[in-house]
């Protein structure tokens, strides 16, 4: 009898990696959105300048970036030594919702 040999020479890798590239985009930026909601709720309040500033952006295909560029945010973030008391709104955003996070990658990556 006979051996039957088949080979298959369709190589779908790229494809597969430009899907995977972009479900990754989608699952950061829906993380990076509600970091900035709880970022949002979490913020001290005065004039809410800073709480409206606060944004999240895709830096590259592999980070969001979330944050604001309003120059006291730090001091409100961090504390400061002359009397200001830390608020870690934005570590908070991050640190207190990873199971959530976890939970919107793993959707994102089953829908594909």
């Amino acid at each position: 009898m006979a051996g039957v040999t088949i080979e298959v020479k369709i190589d779908n890798t790229n494809t597969v990696l430009e899907n995977l590239a972009d479900v990754k985009v989608r699952a950061l930026m829906k993380c990076g959105a509600i970091v900035e909601n709880y970022a949002k709720q979490d913020a001290p309040v005065d004039t809410g300048y800073l709480r409206n500033s606060i944004q999240h952006e895709m830096e590259d295909g592999d980070t969001v970036d979330i944050g604001t560029d309003v120059e006291y945010a730090v001091f409100q973030e961090l504390g400061t030594s002359r009397g200001v008391t830390e608020k870690r709104f934005l570590t908070n955003g991050v640190r207190n919702h990873i199971s959530e996070y976890k939970t919107i990658i793993e959707e994102e990556f089953r829908k594909g």
